[in-house]
């Protein structure tokens, strides 16, 4: 009697897990046909399907991990690009340094694309004073909510690098287009 299962075996009980054409009971049928005993290929099974279960859980906590730092990184990138302009800031070595916290926040937030998210948080902090003194020229009050157009202006074009930075050097597609 056979008591370990193949990775082919493996493979082909999850290929039909995922297909949706999965019974327990066909898969211990085709167990016995190759020699295991009716417990040990049920007990078999189920170790696959938990393995599986146990994967899939640590890739939804993994990917909730990677959210959570992205939106810590927004956070911080949105700080750092906002203080300079609004708080008339003017010397070099702040926007510098913003240059350079807004880099590593990109690449902090950025876990599969990490050169993207750096390269477009850098763009933000060059881009954000840019559209912050263009939207605020000749005005000398503004509601706390108009702060979000200079925002948007500024980053727009960071996405659209970040985006295009990533599909060039990283092969995961980010928005398949057959779906």
């Amino acid at each position: 009697m056979k008591t370990v299962l193949t990775q082919y075996h493996k493979e082909e009980i999850l290929q039909s897990l995922i297909a949706g054409d999965f019974s327990v009971d066909h898969e211990i049928q085709k167990l016995v046909k190759e020699g295991f005993d009716d417990t040990s290929s049920r007990n078999l099974i189920l170790q696959v399907l938990k393995e599986y279960r146990y994967e899939l859980f640590q890739r939804k906590l993994s990917q909730q991990k990677n959210e959570e730092k992205k939106k810590l990184s927004y956070f911080v990138l949105l700080m750092i690009s906002i203080t300079g302009p609004v708080f008339n800031i003017g010397n070099l070595l702040w926007y510098l340094l913003a240059c350079v916290v807004a880099g590593a926040a990109g690449y902090y937030g950025q876990a599969d694309k990490p050169i993207a998210g750096m390269l477009g948080g850098v763009l933000l902090v060059i881009v954000f004073p840019l559209t912050y003194s263009f939207y605020m020229s000749g005005r000398h009050s503004y509601f706390n909510v108009e702060l979000l157009i200079p925002v948007l202006m500024a980053a727009v074009p960071a996405w659209l690098l970040q985006l295009f930075v990533g599909k060039i050097f990283y092969d995961k597609d980010e928005m398949p287009l057959n779906s």
